[in-house]
């Protein structure tokens, strides 16, 4: 990961609307990260309102059709935000070849940052919930 302090001036001129001054790949891709971390609600979690949480959650999926029926249930402006990842998942795996991240190894890397767990749940099944998040993007 990029130092904090490149991390910090990366992200001022993002928040001052100057993104193409921003030239650390590296700090971009944090920057995704946090960004979904600081989503008011998670991507994937329980509903702020209604506390039902997202089928994405609690689902058993084994089909790609199954995750997308689940998928295209999600509220807006979650379902856009998925769509949008799958996007930029796209993008960066075009490059493959230059820059060794697979489909499998993006949504590694993002799936902890769409559900933040119940504070009462062990870590183990925190990392189950998690798998359960890849895997769901895995076959989306």
């Amino acid at each position: 990961p990029p130092a904090t302090s490149a991390l910090q001036a990366s992200r001022a001129l993002v928040e001052a609307g100057q993104t193409s001054k921003v030239s650390d790949l590296e700090s971009v891709a944090q920057l995704i990260k946090v960004w979904f971390r600081e989503l008011p609600e998670s991507v994937f979690g329980a509903d702020r309102e209604t506390g039902i949480v997202a089928p994405i959650v609690d689902g058993d999926f084994t089909t790609g059709a199954g995750c997308y029926e689940a998928m295209q249930g999600l509220p807006e402006p979650r379902r856009s935000t998925v769509r949008w990842l799958l996007e930029l998942i796209g993008d960066v795996c075009r490059y493959e070849s230059e820059n060794r991240m697979t489909a499998q190894s993006m949504i590694i890397v993002f799936a902890p940052n769409l559900i933040v767990p119940r504070a009462d749940l062990d870590p183990l099944s925190a990392l189950q919930v998690n798998q359960h998040v890849v895997r769901f993007m895995e076959l989306l």
